[in-house]
């Protein structure tokens, strides 16, 4: 019966690997149909168009954490069935960071690239506590790269692997910086960019034909002040932070510190400038989100009009809530 229920849900999904090398197969929040483990899974398929490689997470819930054998071996009944050649499996506790992903079987490379509509992206699967593409943010990647941001500066905070700084380099960005904490996603985003803009690219006239990709690794609460020293200004700047995050100087809570961290935002951007702001919280609703942005823009004596709302994909992540925010024309 959950063989059944993952089959029918990647025939659903499945026409829209045309087109990408990434989709959320199953998430079990909202497809289990009262089967308990399965409510506490979620699958992602990669591949690279000879080879697929899936990730398997589950959550810990009331206690309950690890799936049990006979699910396991259903589940790789399941991915041998729709030829996948490996599994990995990562185990989120309901509190504290989660161990790296563990083999579920088979075999999986030390990472796989693969395309995203016109994209291309490094996943890894071992010695990671994630994939490095975040799925549900695909919708914003297709809209960067149709935004036609030709001659545009960007500025991508929180950038983990720089999949979204990609996206605006595809769009037609000029220059792009990208700042994270991580000095390891901070190279995994140089490596996801040269897969996209080769170093020493130029065309046959010479002219340089690729945007300008700047990596800084270092904490945003540090580094956004500096900016605006210097009196930096962009014409785009992306705020996706996490729902708490440390560093050796600071503390940061999407419960306490989202008008802070905007208004240093809205003191980078250009007038007339696109301000993108998301959060992957469901303990914090959209009004309260909307008005933490709403009281930085007062303060800052800048006006926002909505482009465009921001939310997970419906059809792979069915019923998902927690990933919201808005797309902003600011003034």
């Amino acid at each position: 019966m959950r063989g059944d229920l993952l089959l029918s849900s990647w025939k659903m999904r499945q026409p829209q690997m045309a087109g990408s090398g990434a989709l959320r197969i199953f998430h079990g929040p909202s497809e289990s149909e009262g089967d308990s483990e399965l409510s506490r899974i979620a699958v992602e398929l990669f591949m690279d168009g000879s080879q697929s490689f899936a990730w398997v997470y589950t959550w810990e819930q009331r206690g309950r954490f690890s799936l049990g054998p006979d699910f396991k071996d259903e589940l790789i009944h399941f991915f041998k069935s729709i030829s996948v050649s490996g599994a990995v499996l990562l185990e989120r506790p309901e509190s504290g960071a989660p161990r790296d992903a563990e083999l579920l079987f088979g075999n999986v490379p030390e990472f796989l690239d693969i395309r995203e509509n016109g994209a291309n992206f490094r996943i890894r699967f071992l010695g990671t506590k994630h994939p490095g593409l975040f799925l549900d943010h695909a919708p914003l990647r297709t809209w960067l790269m149709n935004a036609k941001l030709s001659g545009k500066t960007v500025l991508n905070t929180f950038a983990y692997t720089g999949s979204l700084s990609v996206a605006c380099g595809l769009g037609g960005a000029s220059k792009v910086t990208t700042l994270d904490l991580s000095k390891p996603t901070t190279q995994w985003g140089k490596e996801n960019w040269e897969l996209n803009f080769p170093p020493l690219g130029e065309s046959a006239s010479g002219e340089t034909s690729e945007p300008t990709g700047d990596f800084i690794y270092g904490d945003v609460f540090e580094w956004l002040p500096k900016l605006i020293k210097r009196s930096e200004k962009f014409d785009v700047v992306l705020l996706d932070p996490p729902s708490f995050s440390r560093s050796p100087k600071k503390i940061f809570s999407t419960a306490k510190d989202l008008p802070g961290l905007h208004a240093l935002a809205f003191k980078l951007l250009q007038p007339g400038g696109i301000l993108i702001s998301s959060i992957n919280s469901a303990q914090i609703s959209a009004s309260q989100f909307r008005s933490q942005i709403d009281l930085a823009a007062k303060e800052e004596k800048r006006t926002l009009k909505v482009i465009a709302p921001l939310a997970a994909p419906p059809l792979s992540f069915p019923g998902a809530d927690y990933l919201k925010g808005w797309i902003f024309r600011v003034d």
